[in-house]
């Protein structure tokens, strides 16, 4: 049987996703068991304001994910299982053992599917060259599958002196000035869609999640977030609205 392209890059998505199996033996992809779980966190959180306090209910109606909040969330279901409703319809299902498996153990990483060998950076190399643009520049063409791994702060056309950086004037000042290194000369790498950043998520899971980078808050001008030195290379770890996360760096 023939097969078109199209099919053969959706069997290769399918046959590389994370898979979750519970206790009875049911599999279930990651990536489909987070986004139904943080549904269903979310319809907990809303029960009651200061269940959804609990649960780390955000302004865009998501909770909290990941081990850190994991307790939190599950007292939270628990309360949310118990408390009395005047029509039974409205009280959300129990998450799965996947679900929760995805929510509350890998948290973001659900949605991180197995890439092949192949396709990983090789990390210390990165660290060490990544103020070479040349090197950079090789790594988006081959890695970023039509868009960039790494962007240039001086290459963002919209990112100029002139008019103060756009809205994030006082963010790159305050990261400048921890990386001691000028805002033209920084460089940063967002977390947007599994396939553009690979980069991204190794550095996460190989370094920041695993303990070997060192971790150190700010507060710069009432602006809060954290830094980390792997081998040396210090990186600014950047939660913005809605969960968009991105990491800066000084490429001098």
């Amino acid at each position: 049987m023939k097969i078109t392209r199209r099919q053969l890059r959706q069997l290769i998505a399918e046959a590389a996703r994370t898979i979750i199996v519970d206790p009875e033996g049911n599999a279930t992809p990651s990536d489909v068991a987070f986004a139904k779980g943080r549904i269903k966190d979310s319809d907990y959180g809303r029960m009651n304001p200061k269940l959804g306090q609990l649960m780390g209910l955000d302004d865009y109606d998501e909770t909290s994910v990941g081990p850190d909040g994991a307790d939190f969330r599950a007292m939270g279901r628990m309360l949310g299982d118990t408390m009395e409703l005047d029509d039974e319809s409205l009280r959300p299902d129990p998450l799965t053992p996947a679900e929760e498996t995805a929510v509350d153990q890998l948290g973001y990483y659900s949605e991180v599917q197995d890439r092949p060998t192949e396709s990983l950076i090789d990390l210390q190399q990165f660290i060490r060259r990544s103020n070479n643009k040349s090197y950079v520049n090789t790594l988006n063409r081959v890695y970023g599958d039509g868009d960039r791994l790494v962007y240039f702060i001086s290459d963002m056309t919209h990112m100029t002196p002139e008019n103060n950086y756009e809205d994030q004037g006082n963010e790159l000042r305050a990261y400048s000035q921890v990386l001691n290194c000028e805002i033209e000369d920084m460089a940063t790498i967002p977390q947007e869609t599994n396939h553009r950043n690979p980069l991204y998520y190794q550095l996460i899971n190989d370094y920041i999640r695993t303990g070997q980078a060192t971790y150190t808050p700010h507060n710069i001008n009432g602006l809060q977030f954290a830094s980390y030195t792997i081998e040396g290379k210090t990186f600014i770890f950047e939660i913005a609205f809605g969960g968009f996360r991105s990491l800066y760096y000084c490429a001098r």
